[in-house]
């Protein structure tokens, strides 16, 4: 059916994305690319026309990663990662447009890339995705900010030797979704909750916060352990990245401070499962998976908003196909269904300021969704092989797209 005809589609079950419970035999009717009628309980005649029957299936809303890195494939290989970080963009172009299709065969209409040393997935968002003909939302961060001599080179860059973090943003002109600043190190394979020192002096992190925020941006932080994460969030941060030991305080600053948290599971859990290290990394890395568990189950309590994000292209964590595991990471944290599905909906669309375009099922919003085979017991075992995905009232075809 064209998307300027009107139709109905019959659904066993549906997760709306706001949290609400999963309604039942629910009647979505489409006109010109839009939700117009949705009704629950369905027991009325149905149309005898343009029906598309989903009798035994679940729809969602698209899905929103909030945390990605396009042009890092997540294989394991060290030799092809390091190639990749060094890529000229004409390869790069190829990486990244493959890793967005991966991302569309899920459902996944909206990523925010959080940087490469390059800055290629924000050329690619600059000068392609409007000639790509890809149905997805891509944000950039473009290359992201680390102090000289600290953790971050393969996600960007530093600022020059004596410059501080603000006066180097003041001489940056690139056309950036939002400012992406790493202000701690990585997790340590090697003591289990070490702590790194922030990286830039509070004062700069917040006066370039402050300027990003006068130009319009968001600031999204890498922080992990406690003084790090606390700097972030009295910066004035949109969102916190990873948050890894961050502790209770930070949890409630985040929410009297309205802070998104983008916690980012998926990459511990593919360190505890690596054979290439030692046993005792994979312990470690285990038991850091289960103190972020922790943390999130803290969170869910608190009232901290979660959005999803995978990491999608670290070590290990493959695009697309990391959204169901990231979302059972969250229900093994005690989320609901539900509440992890509004995680990748609305809390993710609200982040990227995509609220009118997605993020739930409603009338008057797209008829974007996913359609999954079976029940929703059923549905993050049957997410990676969708039945079929749908962008403005139309069926979107794979096969279409995997060749430029």
């Amino acid at each position: 059916m064209h998307r300027d005809e009107a139709f109905h589609l019959l659904v066993g079950w549906m997760v709306d994305g706001t949290g609400a419970p999963y309604s039942r035999r629910v009647l979505l009717t489409v006109s010109h690319g839009m939700i117009s009628a949705l009704e629950t309980d369905f027991t009325g005649s149905l149309p005898t026309q343009h029906l598309v029957d989903l009798r035994q299936c679940t729809v969602i809303p698209a899905l929103v990663d909030c945390h990605v890195h396009l042009s890092l494939s997540g294989k394991r290989d060290p030799d092809l990662r390091q190639r990749q970080v060094a890529m000229a963009f004409e390869r790069a172009r190829s990486v990244i447009r493959g890793h967005l299709v991966d991302h569309l065969a899920r459902g996944i209409m909206a990523v925010r890339d959080a940087g490469d040393h390059c800055g290629h997935s924000l050329r690619f968002r600059r000068e392609l995705v409007a000639t790509e003909s890809l149905p997805l939302v891509v944000h950039c961060a473009g290359r992201a900010w680390h102090a000289r001599g600290r953790y971050g080179k393969v996600l960007g860059r530093a600022p020059a030797a004596g410059e501080s973090l603000v006066d180097a943003l003041r001489r940056s002109d690139e056309d950036v979704d939002q400012l992406k600043v790493i202000h701690s190190g990585i997790n340590s394979l090697n003591e289990f909750g070490q702590a790194t020192a922030p990286q830039f002096a509070f004062e700069d992190l917040r006066n370039a916060v402050s300027l990003a925020r006068d130009r319009g941006l968001p600031t999204m932080v890498h922080a992990n352990g406690e003084q790090p994460v606390g700097e972030a969030i009295a910066a004035g941060c949109r969102s916190l990245e990873h948050g890894y030991f961050m502790g209770l305080a930070n949890l409630q600053a985040m929410v009297e401070n309205g802070v998104t948290w983008v916690p980012t599971v998926n990459p511990m859990v593919a360190l505890a499962g690596e054979a290439s290290i030692s046993p005792r990394q994979r312990e470690i890395a285990a038991r850091t998976v289960d103190h972020q568990l922790e943390q999130l189950r803290q969170a869910r309590i608190l009232g901290v908003t979660v959005a999803l994000g995978t990491d999608s292209g670290s070590f290990g964590v493959l695009h697309g196909r990391a959204v169901a595991e990231e979302l059972r990471l969250l229900i093994e944290a005690g989320f609901s269904l539900e509440s992890a599905i509004q995680s990748a909906t609305t809390h993710g669309a609200r982040l990227l300021g995509l609220t009118e375009a997605m993020g739930c099922l409603a009338p008057g919003f797209p008829a974007s969704f996913i359609v999954v085979r079976g029940s929703p017991a059923e549905l993050l075992e049957q997410l990676t092989t969708p039945h079929s995905i749908w962008v403005r009232g139309e069926v979107w075809n794979q096969v279409k797209q995997e060749k430029p």
